[in-house]
């Protein structure tokens, strides 16, 4: 008989994240919050380095699956159809989540039927480990509609998404390689409530490997695509 589904369905994609991914697992295993799985993939990573995942898959908990590399949009778009849950946690492998993090997302999601994505605000950090500012992203939904037009006010890897609206909404797009967050978060906020914690839950690293380092230029174009076609078009109610 199979286990029954739990609650929260983690899906976090790794290729090489050799110097961080002990402590982004670390930081699930260690949650207050335990009624979760976590779809961990590694996308087209080095034969070492999938060793080494087998070698940390070690609680029953984890479903670990490997593939050619395909890039994020694609990794997402592919197994968030698998999550169990019914709330789908973003985790990226070279960040750190707090220990209360799924605890009061999930409590906040189960009091607030009417929200379909609930992000939290974060600490940035360097490669160290260094802290290095605090983010103070808006909390409401109200302020977060009007804010999605200009910028994008969540951290991807901080949300926990209710599963059936992301169905709904027909989840990823396929055709945004990067920004694939900020496009899904628009259609979301089209339809149902957004929220973010006020609280930092959430640890977010910058380094020089990371896409928003390195596809710099192609995230503006896409930015700039997801705004032409969802808010030029009048596609989205503004709160």
């Amino acid at each position: 008989m199979r286990d029954p589904a739990p609650l929260v369905s983690v899906l976090m994609s790794t290729h090489n994240d050799d110097a961080y991914i002990d402590l982004a697992l670390r930081s699930i295993a260690q949650q207050t919050f335990t009624d979760f799985e976590v779809l961990l993939i590694d996308d087209g990573s080095s034969p070492e380095y999938v060793t080494r995942l087998r070698q940390l898959a070690v609680d029953p908990r984890i479903r670990l699956f490997t593939q050619p590399n395909q890039g994020l949009t694609r990794t997402l778009i592919q197994y968030t159809p698998l999550a169990r849950g019914r709330y789908i946690a973003r985790h990226d492998a070279d960040d750190v989540s707090h220990p209360e993090r799924l605890r009061r997302q999930v409590e906040y999601m189960e009091q607030h039927p009417s929200c379909a994505l609930l992000g939290t605000n974060a600490t940035i950090i360097d490669e160290a480990g260094t802290r290095v500012r605090r983010t103070a992203f808006a909390t409401t939904s109200q302020d977060l509609k009007r804010l999605l037009p200009t910028q994008n006010p969540f951290v991807h890897g901080s949300v926990l998404l209710r599963t059936s609206c992301v169905h709904a909404v027909g989840g990823y797009d396929p055709r945004y390689a990067v920004m694939q967050d900020y496009e899904l978060w628009i259609r979301l906020a089209g339809r149902y409530d957004v929220a973010n914690l006020e609280q930092p839950y959430y640890q977010y690293r910058v380094h020089p490997r990371a896409i928003s380092h390195r596809r710099a230029e192609e995230q503006q174009r896409m930015i700039a695509q997801a705004r032409h076609e969802h808010y030029q078009a009048s596609t989205l109610e503004h709160a």
